[in-house]
């Protein structure tokens, strides 16, 4: 759309800025010629009264003078520079005035924008954030559970490590109770036979074979007689029998009358507790 003007008359008109500068002019004049002929008057006089005080009327003048004069300067300025505006305002185009405000119309609207986005932007930190803050108080507490778990599984190790030692201990104190009996006679092959309440136990000591002929529940009898039939099928005679009796299972001392029947070399062993065990337990 064209709005330019048609013809070169100015869009602002100075006039009455020039008339009143014009008028305030003349008046100043006037003033200064009525002082003029006043003084001129008052000099004829011979009164030193009238003197003084035409005097004062004069400094009087000639001081607002002086502020009319600059007055005047400003005013002169200030028209110089209304003049420089106008005439910057005419070289321009309504065209090109209406392409640059579209121009910056565009450009806050880029500016509004990237500001939304910069606020969504902003919202969706602050949400990471709070995740992050979330996540980081779950991991503390995590690591604060792991901590009490090491400590209970640093508690437990730390037990079984002691009841390992007294186990080890334990079986240390029956080692060197049948030592003996191992190191007695070595043309003859030891097999320890462990009695205890739930039933026989045998280890080789030659070979490091063990054999658990223990039944639940079964009666001393069976007990027996599995221990008697283990012995008739091996069918050697190069081994020495050592019955290892706890005080909870004395009745297995018959199992030395069992072993003579069938000729073989025993020897009776008496651990001192039900605690000490070749396996490490009762």
């Amino acid at each position: 759309m064209n709005m330019a003007r048609k013809d070169d008359s100015p869009a602002i008109s100075l006039f009455s800025f020039q008339d009143i500068i014009t008028s305030l002019t003349g008046i100043m004049f006037l003033v200064v010629l009525l002082l003029v002929i006043f003084m001129m008057d008052l000099h004829k006089a011979d009164d030193p009264k009238t003197v003084k005080e035409t005097r004062q009327i004069s400094e009087a003048a000639s001081k607002r003078a002086r502020e009319l004069k600059k007055q005047l300067v400003r005013l002169r300025k200030q028209e110089a520079q209304y003049q420089t505006r106008i005439r910057e305002l005419q070289k321009l185009d309504l065209d090109s005035l209406w392409i640059r405000l579209e121009s910056m119309r565009r450009e806050l609207q880029k500016h509004q924008v990237r500001i939304r986005n910069l606020a969504a932007k902003r919202s969706a930190l602050k949400k990471a954030a709070e995740r992050q803050q979330q996540q980081l108080k779950d991991l503390r507490e995590r690591a604060d559970r792991e901590n009490q778990e090491c400590i209970a599984s640093a508690q437990r190790v730390q037990k079984l490590q002691e009841e390992l030692k007294k186990k080890y201990a334990r079986t240390v104190k029956v080692r060197n109770a049948l030592k003996y009996v191992v190191e007695n006679d070595t043309s003859f092959a030891p097999v320890l036979v462990e009695c205890t309440p739930a039933g026989i136990r045998i280890m080789e000591c030659s070979t490091g074979q063990e054999t658990d002929l223990r039944i639940a529940g079964g009666s001393f009898t069976e007990r027996r007689r599995r221990f008697v039939e283990w012995v008739r099928q091996r069918g050697r005679n190069d081994e020495y029998y050592t019955i290892l009796l706890k005080p909870g299972s004395v009745e297995y001392e018959v199992l030395l009358d069992d072993l003579d029947a069938q000729q073989k070399r025993r020897g009776l062993e008496l651990l001192p507790s039900d605690d000490l065990s070749l396996w490490g337990g009762a």
